[in-house]
């Protein structure tokens, strides 16, 4: 039940990028394939893990673990690569935060998995960190709606002299 709630306050852009996403580095596709089994990947990020299993000759989907004898011959499938810089235009267009991924000197999600975003809030109640997309799930689940009036930012300098 918490996950159909979870997953009905995500903003339907990021559900829409996360669709497009390469499962093994968490990026939008460059270059998508599809392999026999139905799932796509970034060329590079398939060929990467393929290349580990030449030795063995049998080859798996990074996704399902299916695996495939002899290795896949994988063309790029033109009319996802079409999809995804569609994508690409409308959020850049946009200037949406689903691409704001934390970088050095940022503050991190604490609740994205792989590839973490920029967290825009942080609660000094359960001392986590929120980006946009986890901010409105907690803002419904939380208890206390007045602990997350913290921007990442303030809450490094308030708790610095902590680290000393």
């Amino acid at each position: 039940m918490r996950w159909t709630v979870f997953l009905s306050t995500v903003p339907q852009k990021l559900q829409k990028q996360d669709q497009f996403s390469c499962p093994v580095c968490l990026d939008l596709l460059k270059d998508p394939v599809t392999t026999p089994c139905g799932h796509s990947f970034c060329m590079v990020c398939i060929n990467g893990c393929w290349d580990q299993e030449d030795q063995r000759g049998v080859y798996s989907c990074p996704q399902c673990r299916e695996t495939f004898t002899p290795k896949p011959v994988l063309h790029r499938n033109n009319m996802l690569a079409e999809v995804v810089e569609k994508l690409k235009k409308t959020e850049l267009q946009a200037g949406s935060p689903a691409l704001c991924y934390a970088g050095p000197g940022d503050v991190d999600c604490d609740f994205c998995t792989g590839r973490k975003r920029k967290a825009i809030k942080s609660c000094l109640v359960r001392l986590a960190s929120y980006c946009e997309a986890h901010l409105k799930p907690h803002y419904h689940l939380s208890v206390s709606l007045l602990d997350l009036r913290t921007s990442p930012a303030s809450l490094s300098i308030n708790i610095s002299h902590l680290m000393e």
